[in-house]
């Protein structure tokens, strides 16, 4: 089955050979040059990737693509802007919404179809991810890191798996009865590789409550590595902060590296124009805070740049939240009975008496927590932690594809 790019663009000259290499190289190609057709187009022929032109007449860009990515059937697809932003204020405006890449126009059918094909690679894995369900939850790691992840496992000692996949690279953290006990990622030591999974704040995590057979081969306790991972987050945002966004082409702004250290050569060796910051932080044989700090003292030093005009961003999203409403009634009561579903599954259970004592103490100690901070509790509120908020959103997104 031939994969279908979607090109909302009115200026025909431009894309002409965009069209023509995508067609040979077996892609369908669906154009539309009005702004108003766009979303119909788009649901009709349901594309792998959609490209949008920014300065399409009339459009109002960030409505459509909230449209777009609040739509359960096209949460997940590739989005990519394109266009010629003039000035600094206007790219970081495009930058800023909830995109995959942004391409600058003119530019190069042959290695726009290499970078369409790696989007539409991450699009599969997304969609690959381990389905939510009794046993497990998954999600955005813009939302639970694998800090968050460790602690509720370790609040509920639990005995599970943790995937967590970002781009191409997927990592696997063991614990039982909330103590870490291995991870694994590509060829990494186990410690190694869960430092590296720390600082890792974009893609997808799976968790899933199954019994594994991994043995004991990181010695810190469950407290340990999560006090490491928190000062490993500090640590990392605070030097990123000070370097280019992370996802831009890293290039050499000199060729004198007489007053280079070892370290610091080896890294300014990976430079090379192609590889982004975050790719040479990765593929480096040090620790991801050391490699970041070399990095961050070459950029100081202008041994290195970033790139102009070649930030990317990538599977930073999530499933999102259903549908678009707009105040359309038929959609919020639709809603509001998916809600009452989900939550009429539980209408009748009864736990034993050990668990409800203890979930009787949860709930007290959420309303006394809401009290010290200033709200009001009423009868018959829930109160629900961030993972129990996913297993939940999980569930009604699961709802509302069944009755779809």
């Amino acid at each position: 089955m031939r994969k279908t790019i979607f090109i909302a663009d009115n200026f025909e000259h431009e894309i002409s050979d965009l069209r023509k290499s995508l067609i040979a190289s077996g892609y369908e190609v669906r154009v539309v040059a009005k702004h108003e057709e766009i979303f119909p187009q788009i649901q009709q022929s349901n594309p792998h990737l959609i490209i949008i032109e920014t300065r399409l007449q009339n459009l109002d860009l960030e409505k459509l693509l909230n449209k777009i990515k609040g739509h359960v059937d096209f949460a997940l697809t590739p989005l990519v802007l394109t266009g010629n932003p003039r000035t600094t204020d206007e790219k970081i405006k495009y930058l800023r919404y909830e995109i995959d890449e942004f391409f600058y126009k003119p530019f190069e059918p042959e290695e726009l179809i290499v970078r369409l094909e790696t989007l539409l690679k991450e699009a599969e894995m997304a969609h690959e991810r381990v389905p939510a369900s009794s046993g497990g939850f998954n999600g955005s790691l813009s939302e639970m890191t694998l800090v968050d992840l460790l602690q509720t496992m370790d609040v509920g000692k639990k005995t599970g798996i943790i995937t967590l996949r970002r781009n191409s690279r997927e990592g696997f953290t063991y614990v039982t009865k909330g103590e870490v006990m291995s991870a694994s990622l590509e060829d990494l030591e186990p410690k190694s590789a869960i430092l590296r999974m720390f600082t890792w704040t974009s893609g997808f995590f799976s968790v899933q409550m199954n019994q594994h057979h991994a043995s004991k081969h990181i010695s810190l306790t469950a407290q340990e590595l999560i006090s490491e991972g928190i000062t490993r987050q500090y640590r990392w945002k605070k030097l990123a902060k000070e370097l280019p966004p992370l996802q831009t082409v890293a290039q050499k702004a000199t060729q004198q590296f007489e007053n280079l250290n070892k370290d610091e050569s080896l890294i300014a060796e990976m430079v090379n124009g192609k590889a982004r910051f975050i790719d040479i932080v990765e593929n480096s044989p040090f620790d991801d805070i050391k490699a970041l700090r070399i990095l961050k003292k070459l950029f100081e030093n202008s041994v290195i740049q970033g790139l102009a005009n070649s930030f990317t961003k990538t599977d930073e999203n999530a499933i999102s939240d259903f549908g678009n409403t707009n105040g359309d009634q038929s959609n919020t009561g639709q809603l509001e009975s998916m809600f009452a579903k989900v939550l009429k599954h539980s209408e009748h259970f009864n736990p034993p008496g050990f668990d409800r004592r203890r979930a009787d103490r949860r709930r007290d100690d959420r309303s006394e927590a809401d009290r010290r901070l200033g709200y009001r509790a009423y009868p018959g509120n829930i109160s629900l932690n961030k993972s129990e908020l996913i297993m939940f959103r999980n569930k009604l997104i699961a709802e509302i594809q069944q009755s779809n």
